[in-house]
């Protein structure tokens, strides 16, 4: 798809100007002449490298869009009022969302009374690519509320994986930071005042005591020395964050234990069911593997599914192309018996996305019932390392005065 400007006069005799996405010029004159019913001008392709582009729409912002756009619909209501009431509505009652967000639909509904189609007005928005195939596939079927509506409804599952993943990851690190704070207060303020009443009676000091007091004046002596070097490695984690590439990050990321194999399978579900509702409204199979590869939100199931996509314009089959290809779960590629079937192929697309995203919650749930324990007792054992090596001397101290 590229964009185009044009300057054309309508039905009424006025003159109309703006942009719109079509494959090719003459597709373009075709949709203005055929589908509008206007004269044409003027009619220019847009390079798209010195085009201004929207910003992208972030996930809360794409959910968000697509429910409003689904309940519009839904209710065969018109859309350009609509969608600036909705972004008056924002204004006052949502501060959760950005001005962006209103000012998208604002923009959206300028777009569609100049008379772009929802299509149009989405990609000129900055929308992804997947909601617009969703609002295509709708327009095909005949009942654009409800493909958004299942559409929606995939992203809201998606994003609640999503939240509990960063809420499992949360919790234990909240717990172990907490933790970590109050045995350096211990060792940096409490233990340095025990070692100097030892000193001052001159008692012998069992090995457990000397071991923590050895272990506070190193934290007392090179403390600023190892708090700049973890600053500098958080740095460095930073840098390697903003300059390594996507695609190695998400591999890094996929190596981690445990946290790993949850955002892998989050990813997956997110695609397995993006796929499963384009192939049930009929997009094509290449095009379809594209648009679930981009709404995965990971670059190496994105990469993976261009290939995957590119095989199959080639006219390798399927499950051929699948097996070849790396990175392609083996539950994947089974389910690939059923692409004869449309129909029974998406829905077991929706149960595979059904098992990743139950794989996922199981892996969360074990996440926060593992770590929170494994931390307390390991925290625990460390004070009550500390508080026995410092009172063992205590009572022999009043052992000896009695």
């Amino acid at each position: 798809m590229q964009n185009f400007h044009y300057l054309a006069i309508d039905a009424f005799g006025q003159q109309q100007e703006g942009t719109l996405a079509a494959r090719d010029l003459d597709d373009a004159a075709r949709i203005l002449r055929e589908e509008r019913g206007w004269t044409v001008r003027d009619l220019q392709a847009i390079d798209d490298e010195v085009a201004p582009k929207k910003p992208a729409t972030s996930a809360r912002e794409q959910e968000a869009l697509a429910g409003m756009l689904a309940g519009l619909t839904e209710g065969q209501l018109p859309l350009s009022s609509g969608l600036r009431m909705l972004g008056a509505e924002l204004a006052h009652h949502n501060p959760w969302l950005s001005k962006r967000m209103q000012q998208r639909l604002e923009g959206m509904a300028t777009l569609l009374e100049q008379g772009s189609s929802l299509e149009e007005s989405l990609k000129m928005q900055g929308a992804p690519a997947d909601l617009i195939a969703a609002v295509e596939a709708g327009v095909r079927s005949g009942n654009p509320g409800q493909a958004l509506s299942q559409y929606v409804a995939y992203l809201k599952g998606s994003s609640s994986l999503r939240l509990q993943l960063i809420l499992g990851i949360l919790y234990p690190l909240f717990l172990f930071v907490t933790s970590g704070f109050l045995f350096l207060g211990l060792m940096l303020l409490i233990v340095p005042g025990f070692n100097n009443i030892f000193q001052g009676f001159g008692i012998e000091l069992p090995f457990l005591t000397v071991s923590v007091l050895n272990f506070s004046s190193f934290l007392v002596n090179y403390g600023k020395l190892l708090c700049w070097l973890v600053l500098g490695l958080l740095a460095l984690y930073g840098c390697l964050l903003c300059f390594l590439p996507e695609y190695y990050r998400r591999v890094l990321l996929h190596a981690i234990p445990v946290v790993g194999p949850i955002s892998e399978a989050v990813s997956m579900a997110r695609f397995t069911h993006t796929l499963g509702f384009l192939t049930d409204n009929e997009v094509l199979l290449p095009e379809a593997l594209r648009l679930a590869g981009e709404s995965a939100g990971d670059l190496v199931i994105r990469r993976t599914t261009r290939r995957w996509a590119e095989c199959l314009e080639a006219g390798e089959s399927l499950k051929q192309s699948a097996a070849r290809l790396r990175g392609i779960p083996a539950e994947l590629i089974e389910t690939l018996a059923w692409h004869a079937d449309p129909r029974f192929f998406s829905q077991a697309l929706h149960g595979l996305g059904t098992m990743y995203e139950n794989r996922a919650r199981m892996r969360i749930s074990l996440l926060i019932a593992v770590s929170e324990p494994i931390i307390v007792v390991t925290i625990g054992l460390i004070f009550l390392f500390a508080v026995v090596g410092l009172f063992l001397p205590l009572l022999r101290l009043m052992n000896d005065l009695s």
